[in-house]
């Protein structure tokens, strides 16, 4: 592999470890805001999210990402409840309210590690949520300080492997392809979309998954700690 000019980072499993998932809690949170609950109870809302979801393809199936924005519109719409707020403020609140994250082991030393270098970082992940919702959250572990930017999937409406999230981030970049390292764990979603652009592919594999064939990493790696290792060979 060539020195990297510059590398995109997967989120979730990569950059941060999920810790809590609790729906429950952020719906709470949204009726707060709520001009007329209409009476509704957070688990009113959830039984009517899971209708909602009911009627859906399934998301496995999405080439196309149903953003967090338009499934609250639906889902409140047909609830009948309106909100003081907009809904890119709604998201960020039930973020805050139902989701928990903590960085990965060895991240904060690794990114501050590639800085020294000048590589530029960006951050990229498959999300209904926006991008500036997991900007919050780096921002929460100070690391948000090392990126040009973090986009979601539900920025350009187009969801990992497709090739086009890819090679958008790697120009808002300003590099080429080649000279943009890929690092994620899927590797259904993060190095085989890499593979189909040629761009050097790492699997960040913590977890110790098993290949199965699917896409070529360039190399694979088990800790922040050794990508460190390997990087710092090339900066």
């Amino acid at each position: 592999m060539n020195r990297p000019q510059g590398i995109l980072f997967d989120f979730v499993n990569t950059l941060v470890v999920s810790l809590r998932f609790d729906p429950l809690a952020g719906h709470a949170r949204l009726l707060e805001f709520a001009v007329d609950r209409k009476g509704m109870r957070p688990e009113d809302v959830m039984a009517e999210v899971s209708r909602l979801e009911g009627e859906l393809p399934p998301k496995q199936d999405w080439v196309i990402e149903f953003t967090d924005h338009q499934f609250n519109r639906l889902l409140f719409d047909r609830l009948g409840i309106t909100f003081r707020i907009p809904m890119d403020m709604l998201e960020l609140e039930f973020w805050k309210a139902g989701v928990e994250h903590g960085p990965e082991p060895g991240i904060s030393e690794t990114l501050t590690a590639l800085a020294a270098h000048q590589v530029k970082m960006g951050g990229v992940r498959n999300q209904p949520g926006a991008g500036a919702v997991l900007s919050w959250e780096l921002q929460r572990h100070d690391l948000l300080r090392h990126f040009e930017f973090v986009i979601s999937s539900a920025d350009y409406g187009i969801r990992k492997p497709h090739g086009v999230v890819f090679l958008s981030a790697v120009s808002k970049l300003g590099l080429k392809p080649s000279e943009v390292w890929y690092v994620g764990d899927s590797l259904e979603n993060d190095i085989l979309g890499a593979n189909q652009c040629q761009m050097p592919a790492i699997w960040y594999n913590r977890r110790q998954q098993e290949h199965g064939g699917i896409a070529r990493p360039e190399a694979e790696v088990r800790s922040w700690e050794e990508f460190t290792v390997m990087a710092q060979r090339l900066l």
